[in-house]
C-alpha cells in the first residue's frame, strides 16, 4: 500500500479483488475492537496510479447489517467496458455466517 493511501479503521478481514486489470476493490472489514462500520463500505484503489490513495463508496444500508470475509467473483465483461463484483457470504459483527449477497458496479 503506498505511503500516502489512507484506510479506515476497519482494515481486519477485509476482502480484496482485483477488477479490469487495475483496479482494487476491497469489501467489508471490522476494526480492533471487533466493531463493524454502520454502512457497507467499498474501497477502490487504482493500481496504476497509487499515490491517489483509497477512494471510499458508502452505501447506506444495503444490508441489515455489514459484515466481513466476503466470498468475491468478478463479473466484468471480455471487453473490460462493465465492471461488477458479486459479493456474497461472509460473517456479521457476532461472527455468524451471512447468507445475504449483493451485486457492486
Amino acid at each position: 500500500m503506498p505511503d500516502n493511501a489512507a484506510f479506515d479503521e476497519f482494515t481486519i478481514s477485509v476482502s480484496i479483488i482485483v477488477v479490469s486489470k487495475r483496479y482494487l476493490h476491497g469489501f467489508g472489514g471490522f476494526s480492533n475492537d471487533m466493531k463493524c462500520p454502520d454502512e457497507e463500505i467499498i474501497r477502490i484503489l487504482d493500481h496504476l496510479n497509487p499515490r491517489s490513495g483509497w477512494k471510499a463508496l458508502i452505501l447506506k444500508r444495503p444490508l441489515q447489517v455489514c459484515g466481513s470475509n466476503y466470498g468475491l467473483i468478478d463479473l466484468t465483461n471480455s471487453d473490460g467496458n462493465c465492471s461488477s463484483v458479486f459479493v456474497f457470504g461472509g460473517y456479521d459483527k457476532k461472527q455468524q455466517d451471512m447468507d445475504d449477497c449483493m451485486i457492486s458496479a
